[in-house]
């Protein structure tokens, strides 16, 4: 099976091969965004629309950036929602409203992690601007996007890029010769572009507002006591296996070692899948760690099941910014 993750850092033959293709890919990308933006759909005023996504394919870190954002905004005295394709949820409604009872094959994994983590209004839909008008009938003053930087019938009032400065725009190329949904002059058009675990020096694009956030490691934590933050140092001298089924699973692999656990075990899953609760009692080992996204998808009945928590915290002048857009638009919401 191919490793597109490496395949797409790289610029080989094979890469060369699918040029054609990328460009056709471009065409099609440019001619579906005109076209979005012409749909108009007959909904009562938004509230504003901030949207949290990437132009890369794969992981970025915008899960943890919608959280901070949420819980930031709140802690000012906004009323914030969240909105969500939820991507793997076998939900039928045109949207759903999450609570604690719902569960992740439902509403999709990243939905049920946000709710969770924020305890604030959390909306799925396959069409995001019913999501939204869902969440202001709820109350919301303001609404932030999970994903939809592609989705341009969703009216946007602030446009945030994220891009994870370990992997940055892969090798530059289009689909599928490359990782990206679209031209990397696309960073330029965003409000900001947030470079996760980066050089704020350091940018893909200067004409874009570009700041580095860094991702902070929270300790770990027994899915069967969550209340209970662990260090690293309660792994030492036990077999530790690790899971995960995001979408660059080795980066986490890799933060666990750099942190001074050694891993008996690596097991990558496909992006949203889990393990079977046969399949996981067929791991020997002390310990099973696995991110919070995954945590989400297994019971805590498993004594052996940790999680590591990783959390983000925007810049104050980040805040200001977007505070100061979102007040400048108050009178006029989105129609």
């Amino acid at each position: 099976m191919i490793n597109f993750q490496h395949f797409w850092q790289q610029r080989g033959f094979a890469n060369i091969l699918l040029l054609p293709f990328a460009a056709l890919f471009r065409i099609a990308t440019t001619l579906r965004r005109h076209w979005q933006q012409r749909l108009t759909t007959a909904l009562p005023p938004l509230p504003p629309v901030i949207v949290v996504g990437n132009i890369v394919v794969g992981g970025s870190g915008k899960t943890p950036v919608v959280i901070a954002l949420a819980r930031q905004l709140a802690a000012r005295g906004y009323r914030p929602g969240i909105i969500s394709r939820g991507y793997g949820g076998n939900y039928q409604q045109e949207t759903l409203l999450l609570t604690d009872e719902h569960h992740w094959q439902q509403v999709g994994d990243e939905p049920l992690l946000m709710q969770r983590q924020t305890q604030l209004p959390v909306c799925v839909g396959r069409k995001r601007r019913f999501a939204a008008a869902r969440l202001a009938e709820c109350g919301c003053d303001v609404i932030i996007s999970d994903d939809g930087l592609q989705h341009y019938t969703l009216p946007r009032n602030v446009e945030i890029c994220v891009v994870d400065a370990a992997y940055r725009l892969g090798n530059g190329w289009l689909l599928p010769a490359g990782p990206l949904r679209e031209s990397p002059a696309r960073i330029a058009a965003c409000d900001l572009c947030l470079l996760i675990d980066g050089d704020e020096n350091e940018g893909e694009n200067s004409s874009a507002t570009m700041v580095n956030v860094a991702r902070q490691l929270r300790g770990f934590y027994a899915l069967n006591a969550p209340d209970k933050p662990l260090s690293a140092d309660f792994f030492a001298g036990k077999n530790v296996a690790a899971i995960a089924g995001i979408a660059r699973p080795d980066a986490f692999f890799n933060t666990l070692e750099k942190n001074g656990i050694p891993l008996q075990q690596r097991h990558a899953l496909a992006d949203h899948s889990e393990y079977t609760a046969t399949k996981l009692a067929q791991i020997t080992a002390d310990v099973i760690l696995m991110t919070e996204k995954d945590a989400v998808k297994y019971a805590a009945t498993d004594p052996r099941l940790y999680a590591l928590k990783i959390e983000c915290t925007l810049p104050e002048q980040v805040l200001k910014d977007i505070e100061q857009r979102l007040r400048s638009i108050a009178s006029a919401p989105l129609q």
